[in-house]
């Protein structure tokens, strides 16, 4: 077997344009890779500072459970595989692999098509949210200045201390506690009813 210098000359030709372009892909890749990872950091620091998700995250979790699912790294896994998607549909596209990155930019058109719905979404709920506290503090303040629950604290403490059984004897004895110790306020629970 003998060898042909032909050969030789078009796998260095072929070689000579392939390796600029792998080259090329791999470091976007490493780029894709380091963009992913620090944008991941800061989200979790972020929703670790703000500490929104944790209330957000607390409505859901059932009153006494102890366990707080981690929103923060979960937000910070989602951004990392979102930017990693993006890197790896370069990283194809630079290896002019279109077959491959042609379903996965079909995927993340889809996802960028439904975002805006996410995020009108999310000013909704924001929306409500404020003015229900809004509408709640409202309420509570209201009725608070006007006294409601003292003065129905104060109606319930002369009706028991009035009540009487049928031979003419007090029921209960006064009741001697302040007026406003009461365990249950009307103000809080209609800010309440109103808020939900």
């Amino acid at each position: 077997m003998e060898f042909d210098p032909a050969f030789l000359t078009n796998l260095n030709t072929q070689l000579g344009s392939f390796l600029p372009s792998l080259l090329g892909a791999i470091l976007i890749l490493i780029a894709g890779w380091v963009v992913a990872a620090i944008a991941a950091s800061i989200t979790k620091r972020l929703l670790l500072r703000v500490n929104f998700d944790n209330r957000l995250a607390a409505a859901f979790v059932p009153v006494g459970s102890t366990a707080r699912p981690p929103v923060e790294q979960w937000s910070a896994t989602l951004v990392f595989w979102i930017i990693m998607i993006f890197a790896i549909v370069a990283f194809l596209n630079a290896l002019r692999l279109d077959v491959v990155s042609q379903p996965l930019n079909n995927f993340l058109q889809q996802i960028f098509n439904y975002l805006p719905r996410l995020g009108g979404a999310a000013l909704l709920v924001v929306v409500a949210w404020l003015l229900a506290s809004f509408v709640k503090l409202l309420v509570t303040r209201g009725l608070t200045r006007f006294g409601l629950d003292e003065k129905l604290n104060t109606a319930s403490a002369e009706a028991t201390s009035e009540a009487v059984d049928p031979a003419g004897q007090p029921l209960r004895e006064p009741i001697k506690e302040p007026v406003g110790d009461s365990p249950f306020l009307l103000s809080e629970t209609l800010g309440n009813v109103l808020y939900w």
